[in-house]
């Protein structure tokens, strides 16, 4: 008895057009032929020409908003674990010791629409200097 061959799912059926002269087609090709880093690097370079070029207020305070966020949340992450295997693979951040509420802070920031779930709602909220933040921003 010879096993039955796979059934091919709707994005093998789907009939795709090949233009020559499709410039877009083949910068996505060229680009997703390069290793995992140099794409990395590029997408960094993208985000570097969005910053220099953002003339709207709006996008200013996005920026500006998840480079807070990311500030917050590295200064009080003190490790993280990475858990593979089982149902549902994830990652377990633990925070700096007296941390916690920063740690809080800037995740709600960094992930806005995400679903927060808080099973142990015992704890002190953590101080954070805002001031000595902010001036280590302006680098005085």
């Amino acid at each position: 008895m010879t096993p039955a061959k796979p059934r091919l799912t709707a994005q093998y059926n789907r009939i795709r057009a090949w233009h020559a002269d499709d410039p877009e087609r083949q910068k996505q090709e060229c680009f997703e032929r390069k290793p995992t880093l140099s794409q990395m690097q590029e997408a960094i370079a993208a985000w570097v020409y969005r910053f220099r070029r953002a003339n709207d207020p709006e996008v200013l305070q996005r920026i500006a908003r998840q480079g807070v966020a990311r500030d917050l949340t590295e200064a009080a992450t003190g490790h993280f674990r990475i858990i593979e295997g089982g149902d549902t693979p994830h990652i377990a951040l633990y925070p700096r010791k007296g941390h916690w509420g920063l740690m809080k802070q800037g995740f709600a920031m960094l992930f806005p629409g995400a679903k927060a779930v808080v099973t142990d709602p015992k704890g002190p909220p953590a101080k954070f200097n805002l001031w000595a933040y902010i001036r280590s921003l302006k680098g005085d």
